[in-house]
């Protein structure tokens, strides 16, 4: 039995009450180390098989939970434990698990052991016309009600200016090598999503796609047009997942090391320092940049969809 801990994103301890898999009122007095909630919770659908297991607990006595992870054979997962606060850990994975597929997370407290079914996605299953039926192909990437991990209290704000379409283009695929390209597009009066002629397309160099459905595509530098400003990020990574039908992204990714200096004006402000005093005031602070001035801020967005654009092919400019 592996030992484990974490944090958890919208608390799920009402459902789970509501339900009666955790019970709040019977509890043995003495009884302090309990389980609060898991994210997935009990029944769960839909699950990203990429995504480590995360358990709440009451207190922070590590040695007091166990946890484990069964597959749809019913034998164990092999999975490592990741301490993410005080009273919370993930269950992490050693390999993705299967997709589309049952599975059973297993906690004990110092109550009782408790057993949580839940199924994963679809997301990961072998692509129906294989890497060749995804060329040529553009995905609408959501910013806006993506996950933004960082920069901490300044990213939702960022988030809210991503009123233009985020497009990553599929120039070449096989069974060995990937490569994308990225753009920022136009929104139509009748809300399509199509190439803005005036913006760059970025081509990324070719990465690996021997773990397809799944890639990982990195580059040295883009720029993003934040609500009108343009905001170079830096070791720009961005991974995810294609559906198997191919029209869909989901368990997206995007890191990299952004340059602010230029974002001042959505703060109403020319100050090249606006959005990193911003920052100090929710208690983040500003890196250097590659150039040495310090402007820049960690981006680290999870949770991103992206839906394919029917018919657009991106075109260089």
């Amino acid at each position: 039995m592996i030992v484990l801990l974490l944090a958890c994103h919208d608390d799920p301890v009402q459902p789970l009450l509501a339900t009666g898999w955790f019970d709040d009122t019977g509890s043995d007095a003495g009884c302090a180390h309990l389980v609060q909630s898991t994210e997935p919770g009990p029944g769960a659908t839909g699950w990203y098989h990429r995504d480590p297991l995360r358990v709440r607990t009451s207190t922070s006595a590590r040695g007091r939970y166990e946890a484990r992870l069964l597959g749809p054979d019913g034998l164990p997962v092999p999975t490592t434990t990741a301490w993410t606060d005080g009273l919370a850990f993930h269950v992490v994975p050693d390999a993705p698990l299967a997709p589309d597929a049952p599975h059973v997370l297993e906690v004990t407290d110092c109550e009782e052991r408790r057993e949580v079914p839940f199924t994963t996605s679809g997301l990961g299953l072998p692509l129906t016309d294989g890497p060749a039926g995804l060329v040529d192909g553009t995905w609408d990437l959501d910013m806006r009600n993506a996950t933004w991990r960082e920069p901490n209290g300044v990213g939702p704000l960022l988030s809210l200016y991503f009123d233009a379409p985020v497009l990553l283009g599929v120039r070449a695929a096989d069974a060995s090598s990937l490569q994308v390209a990225l753009t920022i597009g136009l929104t139509t009066t009748d809300g399509a999503s199509v190439q803005d002629p005036l913006e760059p397309v970025i081509p990324f160099p070719p990465t690996p796609f021997t773990g397809a459905p799944y890639f990982e595509a990195s580059v040295g530098r883009v720029s993003l047009n934040i609500g009108g400003a343009p905001v170079p990020v830096n070791a720009f990574a961005f991974s995810g997942t294609f559906s198997a039908d191919g029209q869909r992204i989901g368990g997206g990714t995007l890191v990299g090391l952004a340059d602010t200096r230029y974002a001042g004006v959505l703060l109403s402000s020319d100050r090249a320092e606006a959005v990193c005093e911003l920052g100090e005031g929710l208690g983040v602070t500003c890196a250097d940049c590659p150039d040495g001035e310090p402007y820049c801020l960690t981006i680290d967005v999870v949770d991103i969809e992206g839906t394919r654009v029917p018919g657009l092919v991106l075109q260089e400019r």
